[in-house]
């Protein structure tokens, strides 16, 4: 078992993605009395906007196929906000939605500036490996981020793919979620 020592408050997708490189993710219990994060095949965690503090989240009715993803409220205990990560093979990781088959992916559209979108996880599809660059979500293989869309970031914001321009709206931050 690996263990990592780390502060007790959410991490960046850069620290959670180092753990998992290493072989695990990062789990949000901490062991007693040693403030050490145990890292372990666990989760989920929440992937938070820096600029609207909203969590990136499957929008509609279900954790389907299809599903699009917007910006909006967290909810805690919603697995339509909750997610796992899996290494790749390329040394990015897929992002697994929080349902009970565990075999929906986050994926990127091939057009920039549209939405993002669950398919099924495949690992030799391109758009469904990602990375982590200054804290911006970046699909490994296009090189596009997702961005919260639109200027007011309100609720329910589209988030797309979009060419990486170190803009606020393409910060995330990764949550361990309970």
């Amino acid at each position: 078992m690996v263990k990592l020592r780390l502060e007790a408050k959410p991490l960046s997708i850069r620290t959670a993605l180092l753990a998992i490189a290493l072989g695990a993710s990062v789990s949000p219990a901490f062991a007693q009395g040693e403030n050490e994060a145990v890292a372990s095949q666990s989760g989920p965690y929440g992937i938070v906007s820096q600029l609207s503090r909203m969590c990136l989240k499957v929008n509609g009715d279900g954790l389907r196929v299809g599903a699009p993803l917007i910006a909006s409220p967290c909810q805690r205990g919603a697995r339509s906000n909750r997610f796992h990560m899996r290494p790749m093979p390329d040394g990015g990781v897929m992002l697994i939605a929080d349902s009970p088959r565990g075999d929906l992916c986050v994926e990127a559209p091939a057009r920039k500036g549209q939405q993002l979108r669950l398919a099924s996880c495949r690992p030799d599809v391109d758009g469904q490996s990602w990375s982590v660059h200054r804290d911006r979500l970046q699909a490994s293989r296009a090189g596009d981020c997702a961005s919260v869309e639109g200027a007011s970031h309100a609720k329910g914001s589209r988030v797309v793919s979009s060419p990486c321009v170190g803009a606020v709206s393409e910060r995330w931050t990764v949550a361990p979620v309970r």
